[in-house]
């Protein structure tokens, strides 16, 4: 880039002789700007540069689709090798019967909407009207915050509750489970006499606090021992009583 320190020299930064004619500088110069930044060329430079391209323009013929077809040289001529052998050949179309077709570019006019600025989407909004849409928003946020809050709390009591209502029938069931073992227990020896109850003649379980399991399983031990004491008395007494008999017959026995 062109620098303007104090070791400047503009021969040497534009890379020409020092007995370079003014315009032939200016030149360098200008291509110069052009290498360095397209922004800093000249305007009458580019505006030459621009007249020159118009004229070239100019020299060149137009050719486009529609021109091609619509040439005469560019239409097919007969072969003068070939021979037909059919003599009612009917003539093609020409080229010139199809529609042109349209330029490639198409000129842009300026419409009226490309010199007016866009619209502005604040434009209408006022102070107020900011201020009422701003406090909607927030009171939205606001009932949503709550209803959220609302929901979870309501779920946390719901899942409370059902675990509330899961331990009361965990507690009715143990209860029914215990009245069942209580009343349907066979006798200790498998005699199959009757139920615990009627075997060891045990009191009914509604008159028990079912509610403390220890009390009621203290009283239940206690009556099973009493029970096993009385069949071991029972036993006892019928050993006894064989003894007895078998003695009376050998007694008698000996007598004969």
């Amino acid at each position: 880039m062109l620098g303007f320190g104090l070791s400047f020299d503009p021969y040497v930064e534009l890379g020409v002789d020092r007995n370079v004619t003014p315009e032939d500088l200016k030149t360098a110069y200008r291509h110069a700007c052009l290498r360095t930044d397209p922004d800093q060329f000249p305007a009458k430079e580019r505006s030459l540069a621009q007249a020159k391209f118009r004229r070239h323009q100019q020299q060149q013929p137009s050719v486009t689709p529609s021109t091609t077809l619509t040439r005469p040289s560019n239409s097919k001529q007969p072969d003068s090798t070939s021979h037909s052998n059919n003599s009612t050949d009917v003539p093609s179309a020409s080229h010139s019967d199809f529609p042109q077709t349209p330029p490639l570019q198409q000129p842009h006019h300026p419409t009226p909407l490309d010199d007016e600025e866009p619209p502005q989407p604040t434009c209408f909004i006022t102070q107020k009207n900011f201020y009422e849409y701003y406090l909607t928003k927030q009171k939205a946020m606001y009932e949503k915050e709550l209803f959220e809050q609302r929901a979870y709390y309501e779920q946390q009591i719901h899942a409370a509750n059902q675990h509330i209502h899961a331990q009361v029938q965990e507690i009715q069931a143990l209860r029914i489970r215990e009245q069942q073992y209580f009343t349907q227990l066979t006798q200790a020896g498998g005699s199959g006499v009757g139920t615990v109850g009627q075997a060891y003649g045990f009191c009914a379980p509604q008159y028990y606090d079912t509610s403390n399991h220890a009390s009621w399983f203290g009283v239940m031990s206690h009556q099973v021992q009493a029970g096993q004491q009385r069949q071991q008395g029972q036993l006892v007494d019928e050993v006894k009583r064989e003894a007895s008999c078998e003695k009376g017959e050998n007694v008698g026995t000996m007598k004969e």
